[in-house]
């Protein structure tokens, strides 16, 4: 039986709040800032980073002290703004663009 939700575009989630964000700023951004400017939980976006990186959406262009902990954040900048809609994660490994109508498959 197939999922009825699978293939549904659900509005105002975590994912399409930070696209919208990610294409707003003009400034080169962590998961963090996203996260904290969309109101979405910064794991969420971790896994959606990913697949956006993958897929040549957003490129790292720096890192960014993460301090007093050790270790440094990835900056990010978008690079491939298609449209309002976001990009959506249909499995691990495929992205769904609905602005250009085209799938993202990693190799």
């Amino acid at each position: 039986m197939k999922n009825p939700k699978r293939n549904r575009h659900d509005k105002n989630t975590d994912r399409e709040r930070a696209w919208h964000v990610m294409r707003i700023v003009k400034f080169p951004f962590t998961v963090k800032d996203i996260a904290r400017l969309s109101e979405a939980k910064a794991a969420n976006l971790t896994h959606y980073f990913y697949a956006l990186r993958k897929a040549g959406y957003i490129v790292v262009v720096d890192y960014r002290s993460m301090a007093p902990k050790p270790g440094q954040e990835r900056l990010f900048r978008l690079v491939n703004n298609t449209g309002p809609r976001p990009p959506v994660q249909k499995d691990v490994g495929y992205l769904y663009d609905p602005n250009t109508i085209k799938y993202w498959v990693a190799n």
